[in-house]
């Protein structure tokens, strides 16, 4: 199910979790992991801009076998959209904190998480002697100090200039706030993509249609084009006066 026909059905298309457990045991499929696709509420985040997301699920579990059997903190978590060959792969993320409600008739399960960059949020680049790290480092040479202890499996650079720049870390921050700085300079942010392949560079604005648009893709440029109903944005501004310049 498309984004149209989200429009023309008032539906939104089925949802499900992939959770593929670190204890591959007897009960989990080798290479699916456990499935669900029935929630009595769910939420997650999905934002180039904001790197560390957060997902909760809640379902009704009624298996013979307890859920904690299944699944367990530090679990991977895919969150996948559509059904068949129209599945896609929204998130990748780690499953933090695992809820049971048991009553005489349902046992309610409720999983919260983060994508793999909340790794990144909790950990910390120091030494024992509290000693920070600094020196010129190529954005390559940085990600593989801060995938060191995560469960990151690639890591790709988009846009960006990859030479050698100052990188430094103070005591006390998290790895996350020291490869924020080190990208800020260079206009460039730090994300993920929905296999967990964590990116560097600068997101590509290329229009979600399949029009020919390919002046504005050159450019990677934000469009909102009313006449031709495009746009890879929800709305835009421009405001001009005599005290600013001009605003977007």
């Amino acid at each position: 199910m498309s984004l149209t026909d989200v429009l023309s059905t008032g539906q939104f298309p089925p949802l499900s979790l992939q959770i593929i457990p670190l204890d591959r045991t007897p009960y989990a499929d080798g290479s699916y992991g456990f499935r669900i696709d029935r929630f009595l509420s769910y939420s997650f985040q999905s934002s180039v801009v904001q790197p560390v997301q957060s997902f909760s699920f809640t379902f009704v579990y009624d298996e013979d076998i307890a859920f904690r059997e299944y699944v367990t903190e530090g679990d991977i978590v895919q969150i996948q959209i559509g059904e068949g060959a129209a599945e896609t792969l929204l998130a990748t993320g780690i499953i933090e904190t695992v809820d049971v409600d048991v009553d005489a008739h349902n046992e309610i399960v409720t999983v919260h998480g983060r994508n793999l960059l909340g790794l990144l949020d909790d950990q910390h680049l120091y030494r024992i002697n509290g000693d920070t790290s600094s020196g010129k480092m190529t954005p390559a040479q940085v990600m593989d100090r801060m995938k060191l202890d995560t469960r990151f499996q690639k890591v790709r650079f988009q846009n960006i200039d990859l030479n050698a720049h100052f990188f430094a870390t103070e005591v006390g921050e998290s790895k996350l706030q020291a490869i924020t700085r080190y990208l800020e300079p260079r206009n460039a942010l730090i994300w993920q993509d929905p296999d967990g392949t964590v990116v560097l560079g600068k997101p590509n604005m290329l229009p979600l249609s399949t029009r020919d648009l390919s002046a504005e893709a050159a450019g990677l440029a934000m469009v909102v084009n009313k006449k031709r109903g495009v746009a890879n944005c929800l709305s835009m501004r421009d405001r001009k006066s005599t005290r600013l310049n001009s605003s977007h």
